[in-house]
Order: structure tokens, then C-alpha cells, then sequence
């Protein structure tokens, strides 16, 4: 599936390109184009098996919203911070790494090389964690907002009951979980969101995995 642009003198220009399966999921994307020299923009789909569907197009006067996006694939993590009580510590990893489970595709450059954040859930079960433990891992800081939206995609293979969960964190402490999944999701990344209202206090958001059993498990996933 491409986006293209076609200025007046008939040149086409490939704005976005997409050429792998969503599985059954709507995927979401935004994208900025000059209207300078504008003369159309164009779905282009070219299908071998399976289907293609668009749907909620919008087309708007200004420039799309900036984002503030962490793919991993700096050796600083972004400034993410682990929780000092973690028993199993987030690293990054890419899909070519040899303890990572099924290979797993980058979402941000969907190749082996890309990296993302990475729990091994096997060495719990090694060092015979149990149930009731975390690991927790902490944004940078942001400054206080009437309202902000925290998105990020992330991968559940192998687990059984760890739960993946979402919170606000300020000097006040932990709120109550704000968004949580749990239980193996397949081989598919999957996206979602969560929204954050500190109006007086600097916050970060805080993801965390909770241990359920002993088990040898993995669990991938990935900020964006």
C-alpha cells in the first residue's frame, strides 16, 4: 500500500509505503504533504492475496502534529530509567539477537535490526522468581500538562498470565493503573494509548510486567 503526491506537472512523488501484512488490526499513520504544487494524492494498493481497506481519512489545512517518538534504537534507551526494586531488567534487543524469541520484526523498521525494548521473562524462571514480582521501567520526565496522550506498540508472545500495565508517575507517587493487558497475544504488534492529566506536577509514564508464575516465559515490546 503506497501514499503518492502528484504535483501539476504530472510528477509523481511516494510519500509512504507500506508492504506488510497488519494482520486482522487497523493500523494508524499521519503524514505531511506541500500543497505548494498539489495536485492530488493517491492510495495505491497492489494485492497478491488477502485485502486491502482504508477508512476515517482526513485531510487538513496545517501540518500534522508533531510527536515525540523513542524507537530504541539508541544505545541510551531514550532516557527511560529502570525501577531500582526490578528482579528482571528491560534491555534492548533487536530481532537478530540470539536469546530473543521467534526472531522478532522491528516495528519501526520491520527488519531484524531495529530495536526495541526487551523483558526475558525466561531468566525469571531461571532465578526462580515468583509470583507477585515486576519490572518496571520509567519515561523520561515531562513537564505538568492539562492533557497529554502516551501511544506505544507492543508484542505478548509465550506468556501465560503476566500482565503488561500502564501508569502515571509523579512526585506524589504511582496512580492506579491507567491502561493494562495481559496473556499471549500472538505474533502480531499491537497498538494503544493511554491519556495523562498532571496540570500542577512533572510526570512520567511507567510501564510495568507482573510476574504471575514460574514459568520460562518472554515477553517483547516496544515504545513508540
Amino acid at each position: 500500500l503506497a501514499v503518492l503526491s502528484r504535483n501539476n506537472s504530472d510528477v509523481e512523488t511516494i510519500l509512504w509505503l507500506w508492504s506488510y501484512s497488519s494482520g486482522f488490526r487497523w493500523l494508524y499513520t499521519q503524514l505531511s504533504v506541500d500543497s505548494a504544487s498539489l495536485k492530488k494524492v493517491m492510495f495505491v494498493a497492489e494485492v497478491t492475496s488477502g485485502g486491502v481497506a482504508l477508512d476515517d481519512i482526513s485531510i487538513l489545512s496545517n501540518v500534522c502534529p508533531s510527536q515525540e517518538i523513542c524507537t530504541f534504537d539508541s544505545e541510551d534507551m531514550c532516557n527511560y530509567r529502570q525501577d531500582p526494586a526490578n528482579y528482571i531488567i528491560w534491555e534492548l534487543k533487536s530481532g537478530s539477537s540470539s536469546d530473543v524469541l521467534f526472531n522478532i520484526i522491528d516495528h519501526t523498521t520491520k527488519t531484524l535490526a531495529g530495536n526495541f525494548l526487551y523483558l526475558n521473562l525466561e531468566q525469571a524462571g531461571k532465578e526462580g522468581k515468583e509470583a507477585g514480582h515486576l519490572a518496571r521501567i520509567f519515561s523520561p520526565v515531562y513537564e505538568a500538562t492539562e492533557g497529554s496522550c502516551v501511544s506505544f506498540w507492543y508484542h505478548m508472545t509465550g506468556v501465560m498470565k503476566e500482565s503488561l500495565n500502564c501508569y502515571q508517575y509523579t512526585s506524589s507517587g504511582l496512580s492506579d493503573p491507567i491502561w493494562s493487558t495481559e496473556g499471549d497475544l500472538g505474533q502480531y504488534w499491537y497498538g494503544a494509548s493511554f491519556s495523562v492529566l498532571s496540570p500542577k506536577l512533572p510526570w512520567q509514564a511507567a510501564f510495568e510486567v507482573l510476574l504471575d508464575e514460574k514459568e520460562k516465559l518472554r515477553l517483547p515490546w516496544m515504545i513508540l
